[in-house]
């Protein structure tokens, strides 16, 4: 299969040093919008792109906590990318008061996949290879996935970022 031929030949070019990661975001001054959400404070611009129904949820839990500078909707295929054997935008940076950003992508319980455990094996290794000022997570609603946490835990993780 060709994605098993992508991820093998990423995964060595990552060992031997071929790829390396670029730090290069900048969050850009202004964005327009196709449907508006409406109603969680912090968001980084004066609106953010709408959610669906789980992604609301976690947003505004996420945006209630004290430890929470701003958060941003990443747009898919159009902002930030995690570009390894596949491409991932999660669905959310979030930057903590404490300066450290988190990349969030939010799934269902019945997104549970062969999908899923690709963009956690990706967004796990951008994190290690970013340092310590970054993190991602992969959040589901209720479901025990492997390399994933529930929101529950996610919440009580934000105590100490």
């Amino acid at each position: 299969m060709l994605k098993d031929h992508w991820r093998k030949t990423f995964i060595k070019w990552l060992t031997t040093g071929r790829i390396k990661l670029k730090g290069h975001y900048t969050f850009i001054d202004k964005i327009t919008l196709q449907d508006e959400l409406v109603g969680i404070d912090k968001g980084l611009y004066v609106a953010e792109e709408s959610v669906n129904g789980f992604e609301y949820d976690a947003i505004a839990a996420i945006a209630e906590h004290p430890n929470v500078f701003f958060w941003h909707r990443n747009r898919d295929k159009k902002e930030f990318v995690l570009n390894g054997f596949i491409n991932h935008y999660p669905d959310f940076i979030v930057r903590m008061k404490s300066g450290r950003t988190l990349l969030i992508e939010t799934k269902g319980d019945h997104l549970a996949n062969a999908e899923s455990v690709d963009k956690i094996k990706l967004g796990n290794k951008w994190a290690d290879l970013a340092g310590d000022k970054f993190r991602y997570f992969m959040v589901f609603e209720s479901k025990e996935v492997e390399g994933a946490i529930t929101l529950k835990t996610l919440l009580q993780y934000l105590n100490d970022l």
